[in-house]
């Protein structure tokens, strides 16, 4: 990768350990789903997986209230990543 006035090396160090800890959680998640599709798209990879809907809070009249998903619903989990970060040598 070609060396940048943005970054310094201990950036650019903390920036793919971070990379890894995250290419790592998403293999964790291709285990619970059984499913995570990844594809290579120019300077980017794109993931995507879809698992069951999970609950989530929500702001109501400045307090937060859970809410269950409702019906048939799924929950659709996409990821973009630096294709460097990912094959850098």
């Amino acid at each position: 990768m070609a060396s940048s006035m943005e970054v310094t090396t201990d950036q650019l160090k903390l920036a793919r350990e971070q990379g890894d800890v995250y290419g790592k959680a998403l293999a964790n998640m291709c285990k619970e789903t059984g499913q995570l599709a990844m594809k290579r798209a120019g300077d980017y990879v794109i993931g995507a997986t879809v698992e069951e809907a999970e609950g989530m809070c929500r702001l109501e009249d400045g307090e937060l209230k859970w809410m269950s998903p409702e019906g048939k619903n799924a929950h659709l989990e996409v990821t973009v990543r630096d294709a460097a970060d990912i094959y850098a040598s």
